[in-house]
C-alpha cells in the first residue's frame, strides 16, 4: 500500500475542515434565522441557545461521546442525541428556507404549518432534558427497577429476596430484629428471673 505524504494528508484534513465549517455555517445560520423568527425583537438573544438543539447540540454531544461517556448507556444517549440534533437542524433549517422564499413569492405559511414547527422545537427540547436525565442517573435508575428474584417487585421496593429468602435491605433488617424483642407462641414476652444473688440485701 502507497504510504500518503504528508502534504497530502494535510490538504485532506484541509478539505474536511473547510466541509465541516461551511455546511455547519450553512445550516446553523438557516437555524439562527428560525430561532430569531421565535422571539420577539427585545429576547433575540435566546434565539442563540436554539442552536444547542441542532447544530451546537450535534457538536456537544460528540465531544460528550469522545471524552465523557463511559457507561453503553452514555454512549447510546450520545450517539442518539447527535442524531437527533442532526435531524433537528435539518428541519429547522429547511423550514427557513422554504419561509423566506415562500416569503419573497408573496406567500405565507397557514397556522397549522407555524403550529407544526413550533411542536418540533418543543419536542426537540423534551428530548434532550430527558436524555440529560438518562445521561447522568440513567444506570442509577435501571439499576432500582431491576427485579433480581424474579417476583415482579422491583428491588428497591422488595423486601425479601425469594431466592434465599434474606432481606435486600441488611441495615433494616438488623435494625427490627433489635428493635423487636423475642416472643412466645402466646404473643407475649417471657418473663425472665432475676439472679436472687444479685438482690440488694435487707435491712
Amino acid at each position: 500500500m502507497k504510504k500518503k505524504s504528508k502534504l497530502g494528508q494535510f490538504f485532506g484534513w484541509l478539505a474536511i475542515g473547510a466541509i465541516t465549517l461551511g455546511v455547519l455555517i450553512f445550516l446553523a445560520s438557516h437555524s439562527l434565522s428560525f430561532f430569531r423568527f421565535t422571539f420577539s425583537t427585545q429576547n433575540q438573544i435566546y434565539a442563540w441557545l436554539g442552536l444547542l438543539l441542532t447544530s451546537g447540540g450535534v457538536i456537544g454531544w460528540l465531544v460528550v461521546f469522545e471524552n465523557l461517556a463511559k457507561s453503553v448507556m452514555q454512549k447510546g444517549i450520545a450517539l442518539i442525541m447527535m442524531v437527533i440534533g442532526l435531524l433537528g437542524e435539518m428541519g429547522t433549517a429547511i423550514f427557513d428556507m422554504q419561509y423566506s422564499s415562500s416569503y419573497s413569492a408573496g406567500f405565507q405559511f397557514a397556522p397549522e404549518e407555524l403550529n407544526q414547527m413550533t411542536m418540533l422545537v418543543g419536542a426537540l427540547g423534551a428530548v434532550t432534558g430527558l436524555a440529560l436525565i438518562m445521561f447522568f442517573a440513567g444506570d442509577h435508575i435501571l439499576k432500582a427497577f431491576k427485579d433480581d428474584d424474579g417476583d415482579g417487585i422491583p428491588d428497591f421496593m422488595d423486601r425479601v429476596d425469594n431466592r434465599t429468602g434474606k432481606s435486600f435491605r441488611p441495615a433494616e433488617a438488623m435494625q427490627m430484629t433489635v428493635s423487636k424483642p423475642f416472643l412466645h407462641d402466646n404473643g407475649k414476652e417471657p418473663v425472665v428471673e432475676k439472679d436472687p444473688t444479685s438482690r440488694p440485701p435487707q435491712r
